[in-house]
């Protein structure tokens, strides 16, 4: 169960800075926020790696970034691939699904 917790706040982390750069140019408040959201996520599953894994802060921040760079070219990928076909981003794909769960995660922080 940690390891799902710990594996979706990466994912997260990574769907929040996609969003970030899709939105900076029209809205960069929100692409702002969207950046906060992205390095809290990665930093609570840091906070999750040190403490269940017992990994030295430094290799745990390493790895979460690497985790979070990876997710994100997938994001960026399929992103094109969704834009071509519908000239959105997100709607209409895995994209969309993940950013509703993520903003409940999110949600659920407060």
């Amino acid at each position: 169960r940690q390891m799902c917790i710990r594996d979706r706040l990466k994912r997260c982390s990574a769907i929040y800075a996609y969003a970030s750069g899709i939105v900076l140019k029209s809205d960069a408040v929100s692409s702002k926020n969207f950046i906060e959201i992205s390095n809290n996520l990665l930093f609570k599953s840091v906070e999750l790696m040190v403490i269940d894994e017992n990994k030295k802060l430094e290799e745990a921040q390493e790895e979460a970034e690497k985790n979070r760079e990876d997710l994100f070219s997938n994001y960026i990928a399929d992103g094109k691939k969704n834009w071509e076909k519908n000239k959105s981003h997100f709607k209409g794909s895995f994209i969309s699904e993940d950013m509703l769960i993520c903003s409940n995660l999110v949600e659920g922080e407060d």
